[in-house]
């Protein structure tokens, strides 16, 4: 599983921030986590003094011991207002602290297509987990959304990870495509005989961690309709997905369904971000390896229908 460590909390000071800490305290019992970083970046014009700035730590002490309650043993917590760029700042000081999560909200009332968590998931290099406002405050049900690649892969592996501290009993692994594939299975696929289906080969890549893993093949031009449409009818609560890795170019790291999913989800998204790459060389090799596994699966149900 990613390491998570170290997480980086983003708070606004504004009343959502209660829900991002109940939020954040629900990870933190995951047990994997040994330090807390709650920040807030003051993006106003106006200078900002040192009293003005101790001020906004105490506050930013004060709603974290409100509402995110007392860290488990071992954790250590720290505070820390600054100013500049959203998106700068919080990049900069997850990398100062080392932190492989950002963990943030987002307000209903906020303009914009959730600008922040997709720039941070775009150009940051540690994972995001965006939490909209007035998502259920719990870890309940997990759902990974596949495409048969690598990343998608290492996706349904956090899932996995998350599901078993989370002590569920499954993990949903969802693949949409424009042509139904032929298998589907439920935690053990059903083909029979030497025959391999698409799921079982892609299984074969996933360390599941003990975990049963629930797939559901969906047919669908609208890819994000219908992963939000099947997330809500089985009742999930967690969507996660992996980025392509580390590249040139933000737009092909994310992808376009994992931005899409950010823009529209009305409920909690992690975005694992993948190691380090080598560059555009990465990002056009992880693009046409996605287009061969979505053309391969097709043609090996023809073959075997």
């Amino acid at each position: 599983m990613r390491s998570f460590r170290r997480i980086t909390v983003a708070l606004s000071m504004t009343a959502t921030d209660v829900d991002v800490l109940r939020y954040a305290a629900i990870v933190a019992r995951l047990g994997i986590t040994t330090r807390l970083q709650f920040v807030h970046v003051k993006t106003s014009p106006s200078p900002t003094t040192e009293d003005d700035r101790n001020r906004l730590v105490v506050r930013l002490r004060e709603t974290v011991h409100a509402h995110f309650g007392q860290p488990l043993e071992g954790t250590a917590v720290s505070f820390q207002v600054v100013g500049g760029s959203r998106v700068e700042s919080l990049i900069d000081t997850a990398v100062e602290h080392k932190s492989e999560l950002i963990l943030l909200g987002h307000r209903r009332t906020r303009a914009g297509r959730r600008t922040l968590a997709r720039k941070l998931a775009m150009t940051g290099r540690c994972s995001v987990w965006m939490v909209p406002e007035g998502a259920a405050l719990q870890l309940s049900r997990v759902l990974a959304p596949v495409d048969f690649s690598d990343h998608s892969a290492d996706g349904l592996s956090q899932a996995a990870a998350i599901a078993r501290l989370q002590g569920l009993d499954e993990c949903l692994a969802l693949h949409v495509g424009c042509a139904p594939l032929r298998h589907s299975s439920s935690a053990v696929d059903r083909a029979s005989g030497d025959e391999q289906s698409p799921w079982q080969m892609f299984l074969e890549t996933v360390n599941a961690y003990g975990v049963p893993i629930e797939t559901l093949n969906e047919s669908a031009k609208n890819t994000v309709g219908a992963i939000l449409e099947y997330a809500h009818r089985r009742s999930v609560d967690l969507l996660v997905i992996s980025t392509r890795g580390t590249t040139r170019m933000p737009d092909i790291q994310l992808g376009s369904t994992t931005s899409q999913l950010l823009m529209e989800s009305d409920l909690p998204v992690l975005i694992i971000q993948q190691g380090n790459g080598s560059g555009l060389l990465q990002a056009v090799q992880s693009t046409f390896a996605s287009l061969y596994h979505t053309l391969r699966m097709p043609l090996l149900n023809l073959l075997y229908s």
